[in-house]
């Protein structure tokens, strides 16, 4: 089955100090790698927590968790966390299925996601 026809978009702001990237329509093989650019500058910028609003993402393919998992896997070495915010119901189906709820920060709101990773 194809992807769903969407453009794949993206803004960043910080709060509180902290990389809010706020990602849009489908993650998959052609749109990967412009994900891994944007979280490798951030990360290769001093990042040590980043939060991604997902709520608009309505479609992720293995090229898109393979790179959520290399971001995770860069900031937990570097003493942080990846904090995914308001995950539609199909993305956080496919986090489940595959345990990555149990890997990476899953969180009801941008709010919450931001609490935890200040520490707060």
């Amino acid at each position: 089955m194809d992807p769903p026809a969407s453009r794949f978009t993206h803004t960043l702001e910080t709060v509180r100090g902290t990389p809010v990237l706020h990602l849009a329509g489908a993650l998959e093989g052609e749109t990967a790698p412009l994900l891994r650019q944007l979280l490798d500058g951030q990360i290769d910028g001093g990042a040590k927590r980043l939060v991604l609003e997902v709520s608009s993402l309505r479609y992720v393919a293995s090229a898109g968790i393979a790179v959520l998992i290399a971001a995770q896997k860069r900031l937990r070495a570097a003493g942080g966390d990846l904090h995914l915010a308001k995950p539609s119901e199909s993305v956080k189906e496919v986090l489940q299925v595959l345990n990555l709820d149990m890997l990476m920060k899953i969180h009801g709101s941008v709010e919450a996601a931001l609490l935890e990773a200040s520490g707060t």
